[in-house]
């Protein structure tokens, strides 16, 4: 049995385990490997590369009840530090995903294969507030490291003006609604619902406003305007159909839930960034990544699943082409596949990413629970101050996950009281505070690795410097010996140091001095120098 099938069994083995002893339901290992397989299904190339047309797996299907529970399990081996068994879970990711990029063979060489480097990104409007923190320390991490791989990749990251403008309506729209009690739970954005969670007040949503062209500068994201129409007439596409297509997939996915006028601003505003590169292509059908020259990235699959569908059905049809619009999940992939060092770096804060969304209640969900509060509190059956702490409170909202197994189906009207009576125990009090604890003990730990990380990383662009003036110094050292050997040496000596001197020259264009003296060389260094004595820095 090969490593990547130990991995899978060892997996399947500690879910079901896992669900008997945490939620005391009992999985076949049928039903467990079927909830990874949709787990790996929705992450799938099909996405990264929104088409629906090819996999390595099978179609399954899972409840929601199993998925939640996945997600837990893959959460707890993340926060209780089971790194051996996180890093098997991450490496059946990686090899499902290479096992894609086999799948499309030649194709995805061609599609994928030009460099990177002076690629134009323009990034919409949740990543942007993702990168703010509006979604969670982890999530904002998470996206600081991935803008720092982009400029390391050499890709210039840009905002359209109108991206700019609605990242700041939002945030206007929740200054003025966070001190409001009566505010409607159901109609507000994602960020006013973290903000309200996180107990804000005006002056915190003001900061986040005020820092908002700091963090724009700070990761070189600079702000520029759509092409004026009137210079790119001959290459605006048809954005009748384009909205149709959108708003078809919009209606098609269950978990794209938002209010008819919401739904239309929303499209309005990803025509206008979609369109945008269409122009600034200039009619150009990009074969691969550098033809394509502008991209627009978005958190939103279902986008760039429309995306596809628009230009397969109306703009370039059937084959194969770069995408005006792919998911940030495919630009990581992508880096990842360049640079396989950081497959797991890069899977694994992705993978957090996810799991913590699929964590958060389903609006299906929140709907019922805010539905039935609002009655209790009508009826008096809650104070107001209970009202604002089971609608506001992300305590709440992760008991009615854990409650409900993130199944709406599994919704009571008594669902609401027990969350309100946990809330209030002693006990739940008490884990609280220890979850805490082990929250802050884990950040400092990762602190830590990331401080050893980058010192790692220092110490080996200093032991390569010293390296390259070695060899140099070696080489001017040789050859003058050479030369004065030359002239002072008759015979076979003479032949035999211009015989050396010839091997010399031939391995160095070999590239043999970088992978043997050189490498010895950086060894040395960071051994007897630097007090580096193990081999993690790629020498």
């Amino acid at each position: 049995m090969d490593e990547q099938a130990k991995n899978y069994e060892k997996v399947i083995k500690d879910f079901v385990e896992f669900s008997k002893q945490s939620f005391r339901i009992e999985l076949s290992t049928e039903d467990a490997e079927n909830t990874l397989l949709y787990f790996l299904k929705r992450h799938d190339l099909e996405i990264l590369f929104a088409t629906y047309e090819k996999s390595t797996l099978p179609e399954v299907r899972t409840s929601k009840q199993n998925l939640f529970i996945f997600s837990k399990f893959v959460q707890s081996l993340y926060i209780t530090e089971n790194y051996s068994l996180f890093k098997m879970f991450l490496n059946v990711v990686i090899g499902h995903i290479l096992a894609n990029v086999v799948l499309y063979g030649a194709e995805f060489k061609d599609f994928v294969e030009p460099k990177l480097k002076e690629l134009n990104i323009y990034l919409d409007t949740r990543l942007i507030l993702r990168l703010l923190g509006t979604e969670g320390k982890e999530i904002k991490d998470i996206y600081i490291s991935l803008l720092k791989d982009f400029k390391t990749q050499g890709l210039n990251l840009f905002i359209f003006s109108h991206t700019y403008e609605e990242i700041m309506s939002i945030l206007q729209g929740c200054l003025t609604w966070i001190e409001k009690p009566a505010y409607d739970s159901a109609k507000a954005s994602i960020t006013l619902k973290f903000f309200k969670s996180q107990g804000s007040k005006e002056s915190d949503v003001e900061l986040f406003i005020n820092s908002l062209d700091n963090v724009l500068n700070r990761n070189d994201i600079k702000k520029v305007g759509r092409p004026n129409y009137s210079d790119y007439s001959q290459y605006q596409i048809d954005e009748k159909k384009m909205q149709d297509i959108i708003m078809d997939v919009y209606n098609y996915n269950p978990e794209f839930q938002l209010q008819t006028d919401e739904k239309t601003y929303t499209i309005q505003k990803d025509m206008c960034s979609i369109s945008a590169i269409y122009l600034l292509r200039k009619g150009q059908k990009p074969a691969n990544i550098k033809q394509a020259k502008h991209i627009f990235v978005t958190t939103n699959s279902s986008l760039a699943y429309a995306t596809k569908r628009f230009e397969t059905e109306i703009e370039y049809g059937e084959g194969f082409y770069f995408p005006a619009c792919v998911t940030d999940t495919f630009i990581g992939t992508l880096i990842w596949l360049r640079n396989p060092n950081k497959a797991v770096e890069i899977s694994q804060k992705k993978i957090i990413g996810e799991i913590y969304s699929a964590l958060q209640p389903s609006e299906e969900l929140v709907k019922q629970y805010i539905s039935e509060i609002e009655k209790s509190k009508e009826s008096g059956d809650i104070t107001e101050d209970d009202y604002i702490l089971l609608r506001d409170s992300q305590v709440a909202k992760e008991l009615l996950s854990e409650r409900t197994l993130g199944d709406p189906e599994r919704f009571t009207p008594k669902t609401p009281n027990e969350i309100l009576d946990v809330i209030k125990s002693e006990a739940y009090t008490k884990y609280q505070q220890e979850k805490t604890r082990h929250e802050k003990t884990k950040k400092k730990l990762e602190e830590e690795r990331e401080k050893e990380k980058t010192r790692s990383e220092r110490l080996d662009k200093r032991a390569e410097k010293v390296a390259n003036v070695s060899m140099i110094a070696l080489l001017i050292i040789f050859t003058g010996f050479t030369i004065f050997s030359w002239l002072n040496i008759q015979g076979l000596i003479r032949w035999i140091i211009s015989s050396v001197l010839l091997l010399f020259a031939i391995a160095s264009l070999c590239g043999l001095k970088k992978i043997t003296f050189k490498r010895w060389v950086k060894k040395l260094i960071l051994s007897k120098i630097f007090g580096v004595e193990n081999d993690e820095h790629g020498v």
